[in-house]
C-alpha cells in the first residue's frame, strides 16, 4: 500500500518549466543556464519541453527555429530575446522558422535579416507553417534590402 501511494504521488507530481539561455559565445555542452549558456538555437530546438523558455542573446545566428516537439495548452514552448534583438541571418534552406505540425510555440523579439545589415545573410522566407496551430510570433523584425517589416501578430 505504501509503495502504491509513493508511485501515485510521483506520477501525479507536476512538471516544472525550465529557463535556458543561448549566446553566440556559449557552448552546447553546457547546461544552458544563464552562467553557462548554449551556443546554438539548434540545441534549444532539441531540448525544450512544454512550458520551457529559451532566452536568446543579441548576435548573429546562422540557423533556424525548428522545435522538435510542440508545447501544450497553457505550456507554450517559448523562444525569447533578452538584452537586445538576436538576428537569424542565413538559416538552412533559407527559412528562419519552420513549424511543421507544431502547436503552442511562441517566438518573441527576433530579427530576421534577408540581405540587409548582415552582408552574408541569405533568406527566402521568414516562417513556414503547416499543420499544428496556436502558435504566436510577436515583436519580430524582418529586413530585406534595407526595408523593415515589423511582425506582431498571434498566428492561430
Amino acid at each position: 500500500m505504501k509503495l502504491r501511494l509513493i508511485l501515485l504521488c510521483l506520477l501525479a507530481s507536476p512538471s516544472f518549466a525550465a529557463d535556458y539561455y543561448v549566446t553566440p559565445n556559449g557552448n552546447d555542452g553546457s547546461p544552458g543556464s544563464k552562467a553557462q549558456p548554449w551556443k546554438t538555437i539548434s540545441k534549444a530546438n532539441q531540448v525544450l519541453q512544454p512550458g520551457d523558455t529559451v532566452y536568446v542573446a543579441p548576435g548573429e545566428y546562422r540557423e533556424r527555429i525548428e522545435p522538435v516537439r510542440s508545447g501544450q495548452s497553457g505550456k507554450y514552448i517559448t523562444y525569447s530575446s533578452y538584452d537586445g534583438r538576436p538576428w537569424i541571418t542565413a538559416p538552412p534552406a533559407r527559412v528562419a522558422v519552420i513549424l511543421r505540425d507544431k502547436s503552442y510555440i511562441r517566438i518573441v523579439g527576433f530579427g530576421i535579416d534577408g540581405k540587409g545589415a548582415f552582408a552574408s545573410s541569405n533568406l527566402d522566407s521568414f516562417v513556414q507553417m503547416s499543420g499544428g496551430g496556436r502558435n504566436i510570433i510577436e515583436d519580430g523584425v524582418r529586413t530585406s534590402d534595407q526595408t523593415r517589416t515589423h511582425i506582431c501578430c498571434p498566428i492561430a
